[in-house]
């Protein structure tokens, strides 16, 4: 099973190798293929601490242990071409959080479900161009 320590690990590798050379170049191209593959993986999940808080109309989640995932994000919002936190429906999905615009834990975490399958959909989309771009620099 895929964890998001895991991933958080190869996108910090990711993020801080260096595309000046061929070997170079390769080295990152393999890495973007396995943060794709990592986090296109049919069993990688968030892993959010329960119970989840609901205050003022929204379900907020934060991971467990108190972990944070700022190279994952970073990177999942570069091969998005979007900002932080990533907006999918009514969740926005964050390094240190997730929140969710309805105050129903249940109904909080179907749309939870439902966004992750959908971001790692629009990320397995984008991964002929990330890895286009990962080849490039």
């Amino acid at each position: 099973m895929t964890s998001l320590d895991d991933l958080e690990k190869v996108a910090k590798e990711y993020m801080q190798q260096s595309g000046r050379n061929e070997k170079g170049r390769a080295a990152k191209a393999g890495l973007a293929q396995d943060i794709i593959d990592k986090f296109s993986s049919v069993d990688f999940q968030l892993p959010l601490k329960e119970p989840a808080l609901t205050s003022k109309g929204a379900t907020t989640y934060i991971y467990e242990n108190g972990s944070t995932y700022p190279a994952t994000f970073e990177l999942l919002a570069e091969i998005l071409h979007t900002t932080l936190p990533i907006a999918i429906q009514s969740t926005k999905l964050g390094p240190g959080e997730v929140i969710v615009e309805d105050e129903d834990p249940k109904k909080a975490r179907d749309e939870i479900d439902y966004c992750v399958r959908e971001l790692k959909r629009r990320v397995h989309a984008k991964k002929p161009e990330f890895l286009r771009s990962a080849e490039a620099s």
